[in-house]
This record gives C-alpha cells, sequence and structure tokens, in this order.
C-alpha cells in the first residue's frame, strides 16, 4: 500500500513562499499515523453507515455490496456520491476531512507548505470533496475495500 498520493487541484491555490506570491497545483497527503485517529475513525463509520443504509433500501446486506477498490463506485467521486444519498451528516463528514487535512504532515501544498485554515478556505468545494473522497479511497477505507473485493 502507497504511503503518499498527489492530488492534482483543478483551482490553484495562492500563497506566499520566500516573499513572493506563488500558486499552488498540487497537495501531497501522506497516510494517517495513530494520531489522526479521532478524525479517521468517524470517516470509516460514516462510510460503514452509509453503506448499510444504501444495502438496506437495495434489500441487500453490506457483505453483499461489492464494494472494492477497483470498483468504479469507489472512486472518490462515488464515494462522495454514496455520502450524499445515505442519511450520514454530509457537513460533518467534511469537517472532520478538514481538521484531518489540518494535522501536521498529512497535507502539505506544493509537497512542502503545511495546510492551514486560510489555505483550506481558498479551496474549490469540488476540491476538497475530490480529495477528501480520494483520501479515503486510498488510506482510510483501503483495507476494507480490499477485503470486500477479495470475497
Amino acid at each position: 500500500m502507497n504511503t503518499e498520493f498527489q492530488f492534482e487541484l483543478t483551482k490553484p491555490i495562492k500563497y506566499h513562499a520566500g516573499g513572493e506570491e506563488v500558486e499552488g497545483a498540487f497537495i501531497t497527503l501522506t497516510a494517517p499515523a495513530y494520531k489522526q485517529m479521532d478524525k479517521c475513525v468517524p470517516l470509516k463509520q460514516a462510510f460503514y453507515r452509509a453503506a448499510a443504509g444504501i444495502a438496506d433500501d437495495s434489500e441487500e446486506t453490506v457483505s453483499e455490496t461489492n464494494a472494492s477498490a477497483d470498483d468504479p463506485a469507489m472512486t472518490s467521486e462515488g464515494l462522495m456520491s454514496l455520502f450524499y444519498q445515505s442519511d450520514e451528516n454530509m457537513l460533518q463528514i467534511i469537517l472532520y476531512g478538514v481538521e484531518l487535512f489540518k494535522s501536521r504532515g498529512i497535507a502539505q501544498l506544493d509537497g512542502s507548505v503545511s495546510m492551514t485554515q486560510p489555505i483550506i478556505e481558498q479551496m474549490s468545494q469540488d476540491d476538497l470533496e475530490r480529495m477528501l473522497g480520494q483520501y479515503m479511497v486510498n488510506f482510510i477505507l483501503a483495507s476494507a475495500l480490499s477485503k470486500a473485493g477479495s470475497k
């Protein structure tokens, strides 16, 4: 499993480096550690609740769903769509994501600038949601999705 990946922004983020204004084009995201558990566990729990709710609606059990990392529905867009279609509090999910991205060492603009509230506030909503979805698919749900896909 990879321990980091780069997320390409669709809308650059401006920041200051070396006295100059620079436009950041990507964010390097790193796998969470134990110290981010308070932000990751609620996100993982929201996924399982959303999946269970969708499965209940379609009269399947969660174990009968074919969610896997290779499943097209488990793209960042598919994951976020699952949340929006569920009864989960989407605002709370995004706020947990924002707090996670502000955690030391998790997200670095252009690979070197720590994400702060002012930097995150410059992000487009689409970029923020896609980044959270990709982060969850790659790190928070990766083991759960690979287990479901191997059944």
